[in-house]
Order: structure tokens, then sequence, then C-alpha cells
């Protein structure tokens, strides 16, 4: 292997759905050729408290060096105090990282908020979620499967899924069925799900979505079906 320093350049997904194909050019970064990986993930408002700042964590098993470079090649994508070096009227410098990336006063109250939810459901065992949302997906992609009319999208049985189910009613718009199923006190999300090319695929102008989590119960997801039926005879 030729251990000549070489340009590399790493495309990093930081979200699958929302910001797929985000791209990040380490072209200026020189390194040895050798194994790794750049991992990032995203915690936010999806896992119990509301109003969560984003917060990206990164995992790499690469020198701590080359991390750094990695960090200072990436611009910062956001202005404001702290996070600059210089400035003049021809241009500014940055602050090195992590401060470049934290632009401006910190939400200090939301991130207390985020360490109760975390500290949450750490006691209540990610483990026992998962299991929880597994047994409810089974069981609203069978109940859901006895609907007339309904087309689910993705894998029929839960292998492979997570705990959300997308779905259609034919021949009634999803915003439609979600104003009849909000009026029968069924709390679902329409529209393109931040995945419009999705829509595009299956052939949908939007699809329905339903989402189960620890505190989804199998009496609701009876009342959804029992909403979609109520949807049926609406537009029947």
């Amino acid at each position: 292997m030729d251990d000549e320093p070489q340009e590399r350049q790493l495309n990093i997904h930081l979200d699958p759905e929302q910001m797929a194909g985000v791209y990040a050019n380490f072209a200026n970064v020189t390194f040895s050729p050798y194994e790794f990986t750049l991992t990032f993930a995203r915690i936010d408002h999806e896992i119990e408290e509301g109003d969560v700042p984003g917060v990206v964590v990164s995992r790499v098993n690469m020198s701590q060096q080359f991390f750094q470079e990695l960090l200072a090649a990436m611009p910062p994508f956001l202005g404001g105090g702290s996070m600059i070096e210089t400035v003049e009227m021809t241009g500014s410098t940055f602050a090195p990282p992590p401060t470049r990336f934290e632009a401006g006063t910190p939400p200090i109250a939301e991130v207390i908020g985020l360490g109760a939810a975390v500290d949450y459901l750490s006691n209540i065992g990610m483990e026992a979620i998962a299991w929880h949302e597994k047994e409810l997906t089974a069981y609203a992609l069978e109940a859901l499967q006895t609907v007339p009319g309904l087309r689910i999208f993705g894998p029929p049985v839960p292998v492979g899924r997570g705990g959300t189910i997308s779905f259609a009613l034919e021949g009634v718009h999803p915003h439609d069925v979600g104003q009849v199923l909000d009026a029968e006190g069924v709390e679902v999300r329409v529209g393109h799900h931040c995945a419009r090319p999705t829509c595009a695929r299956f052939g949908v102008p939007a699809m329905t979505r339903a989402s189960f989590y620890l505190y989804t119960t199998i009496e609701e997801i009876d009342a959804l079906v029992r909403g979609l039926e109520r949807v049926r005879g609406v537009f029947a």
C-alpha cells in the first residue's frame, strides 16, 4: 500500500430522514491511508422532551489528531458570538473546534431537559423500549391489514421496521384521513414526512403515518383502526 499522504473526501449523513446527503468536503485534510469509520448520531426532541436542541454525537476509531483535523476542516454552519477568531472588513477566521460550532448563547434550559429525558429513558431501558415498540408494530401491522382499501408502505411484518407505519387509504387524501382521525381523538402525521422522494417512489401525493413509542398502548392502536373505519364511512 502506498504510504504517501493522500487527499480524501467523506460523505457524512447526519440524519437519514431530514438531512440525507449532507456533504462535507475534507479535500484539504491529508493522512496516510488506513481503515476508519466516522459515525454521527442525532439526539433531539423525538426522544421524550419537548424543546430539545439538536445534539450531534460522533464516534471514531481513528487517532485523536486526525479527528481534530477533520473537525478543523469543517466550516461553521452558524454565525454568532464566540465562534470567531478574528474579524476584519476583508474577511474573518473562526475559532478552533468545538467553539466554532457553538455560536451564540447555548440553550441551557433545553439541554438540562435533554439530560432529564436521557436519564428517564435509561432508567426504563432502551432494550425494553425497543421490545415494546416491536410488539406494538407487529400488532398494528396485523390490525391495519383488516381495513379494506388500506395500503401499507414497507414490509408487512415487523422485521426491519421501527415503531412507525406509513399507509394510504384508497380514494382518501391523507390530509382528510388525518382530519377525521383528529376528530376521533387519534393523532397521526400526514404529508411527505420530510421524505418526498419516497412518496414519488410509491406514486402517492402524501402518506399517513402512525408512530408508536413507550407510552403507546394496544388500545390506542385499536382506536386507530376504528378511526380508519370512520374515515371510510365519511368518504364512502
